[in-house]
């Protein structure tokens, strides 16, 4: 038993070490002379390869899924990553829609580039700690509110059954990784005169490595939960 306990704090130690690596790595990336951008770039190639995969692992696993926790909730699951991987790709469909021509400033068939949603949310908001004001756009405002209810809904008691829909306790204070990139882009606007390059692909990233580690943490939780319980079955 101690020992079973001293393998799962060092994995738990091996992940944290290779998260914050990462997000170190991908912010000294950021800020080198390398092209990495465009939607046929690396980056997004490395995002897309993530999120497949993250998918199919989902689908092979669904059963384990069904088991602990619900069918809703896996099917509301694997449509996100199928969203969030249209929305990715969505660079395939720009200038082929009159409607989003007119509605979207990329002219994709998307959402997440909506005239709309980029338009200000919160306007003028004073921050006395940094002493000057910010505007947040609608875009931001509900990918700051969601990356943080993904992040520590599973500290909401009562939701036992969707404690494998959200990210692991362990894990979700590395889901405020936008909120701080958002942070840290605007003290680099108003205080820093853009000192450091703040990309947001290179926070989607982060992320989308984030949601697969999470995702093999519960698929090995639910082999373990299975196995026992298919043993007390037979005891």
């Amino acid at each position: 038993m101690a020992m079973n306990r001293e393998n799962i704090f060092m994995q738990k130690s091996f992940i944290h070490i290779y998260l914050n690596l990462l997000l170190l790595v991908l912010t000294i990336f950021a800020n080198t002379s390398y092209v990495y951008m465009g939607e046929f770039g690396i980056l997004e190639g490395l995002q897309n390869i993530f999120l497949i995969i993250i998918i199919y692992l989902q689908l092979k696993f669904r059963k384990l899924f069904f088991k602990f926790s619900n069918k809703f909730l896996f099917y509301i699951r694997c449509f996100s990553f199928l969203f969030i991987l249209y929305e990715e790709i969505s660079i395939l469909t720009k200038g082929t829609s009159k409607i989003f021509k007119l509605i979207n400033f990329q002219q994709e068939i998307n959402i997440h580039n909506l005239t709309v949603l980029n338009k200000i949310f919160i306007n003028n908001l004073y921050l006395p700690i940094f002493g000057y004001e910010v505007n947040i756009t609608f875009n931001a405002f509900l990918f700051i509110v969601a990356t943080i209810l993904f992040g520590f809904g599973s500290y909401i008691s009562h939701l036992n059954k969707a404690k494998f829909f959200f990210i692991e306790k362990e894990y979700s204070i590395y889901s405020l990784i936008f909120l701080v990139f958002v942070i840290v882009n605007s003290l680099n606007k108003h205080k820093f005169n853009y000192f450091l390059n703040v990309d947001f692909e290179f926070c989607e990233l982060f992320l989308y490595n984030l949601f697969f580690i999470d995702l093999l943490i519960k698929i090995r939780k639910m082999e373990i939960a299975n196995i026992r319980s298919k043993n007390n079955a037979t005891s």
